[in-house]
């Protein structure tokens, strides 16, 4: 079970701390920088960071209450959500996005060293890979997470290349180097490039293809070989309208989805308009095409470019 922290602002009254944070036997109380109290053990956070094993060996004055005080510069909304993610018996805080995920990493991976919870912190930005890809990568280069900087570059081909470029951008990439950005770009142009070769150099000559068959609607402009079938045939034209495009849009949009239907519906409305074997199964077999052969060899060109990135 979980609960869905509020949004982090200074403007925010201060948290008041709900269990177990609230425990008076515990043996210090953590101050937020806006006044509340965090009930906690001594013990607890010495193990999971050095710099509070470092604060707690800071000699206190003498007027030190029974139970010790330690002010931290966090908030306090902040600072029960970053308790929440590693604290024993902390009922779990639901992250309010990505950003404040991030905020949170960045506390205890950069401020309080605690490298323990990098797998826990993982798990939980993968969840961002599919809605936010491009802060997913820069997170994970930020620190230095291989894997995930790769599955987040590869979820990033689903976007126009374009789109990387636009300001909105800015905040997620500020914390990378120009490299790591530059491998980003590079990579998704390389991709663009397989998957466009790809899509356009397919073998759609199957003898039993409605585009092959048929001798009813407009045809292309050359004769090929077909596989199974004696003398040379001329394709319908509308084959090649769909590969082109699916060419143009993967340049890109390497990870584009070719059987959207607002993409198919040009095709659609082509192979409708013949009266014979593509009326009747063009679309039921470029579907089958689409589906059998083309993302098939889209996805071996991607899975063929790598990206070149290091830390």
């Amino acid at each position: 079970m979980s609960t869905t922290a509020p949004p982090v602002t200074a403007a925010e009254p201060p948290l008041q701390p709900g269990p177990p944070f609230k425990d008076k036997s515990a043996d210090i109380i953590i101050r937020s920088s806006d006044g509340a109290d965090f009930y906690v053990s001594r013990a607890v956070l010495s193990l999971a960071s050095p710099l509070f094993t470092d604060m707690f060996s800071i000699p206190q004055p003498e007027s030190e209450p029974e139970v010790p005080v330690i002010a931290v510069t966090e908030l306090s909304h902040r600072f029960d959500l970053f308790l929440r993610v590693w604290y024993p018996g902390a009922e779990a805080a639901a992250f309010g996005g990505l950003e404040q995920l991030a905020d949170i990493t960045e506390l205890a991976l950069s401020k309080y060293d605690m490298q323990f919870l990098t797998p826990v912190l993982q798990t939980h930005i993968q969840a961002y890979l599919e809605t936010e890809p491009v802060a997913v990568y820069a997170v994970a280069c930020q620190y230095k997470w291989g894997d995930i900087a790769k599955m987040a570059a590869r979820r990033c081909l689903k976007l126009h290349l374009n789109s990387l470029f636009l300001p909105d951008m800015s905040r997620y990439l500020r914390n990378i180097s120009a490299h790591h950005y530059l491998a980003l770009l590079v990579y998704h142009h390389a991709c663009g490039a397989a998957a466009s070769s790809a899509a356009r150099l397919l073998p759609w000559g199957k003898a039993e293809w409605a585009w092959i068959a048929c001798v009813s609607c407009t045809a292309y402009t050359l004769q090929y070989n077909v596989p199974g079938l004696t003398g040379q045939r001329i394709p319908r034209a509308w084959i090649f309208d769909y590969l082109d495009r699916a060419g143009v849009l993967l340049q890109g949009t390497p990870g584009a989805n070719l059987l959207e239907p607002a993409f198919l519906a040009p095709s659609q409305e082509k192979a409708a308009a013949c009266m014979s074997h593509c009326r009747s199964s063009g679309f039921k077999h470029l579907a089958q095409f689409i589906v059998e052969d083309c993302v098939p060899a889209v996805n071996e060109a991607i899975n063929g470019v790598s990206l070149e990135i290091d830390f």
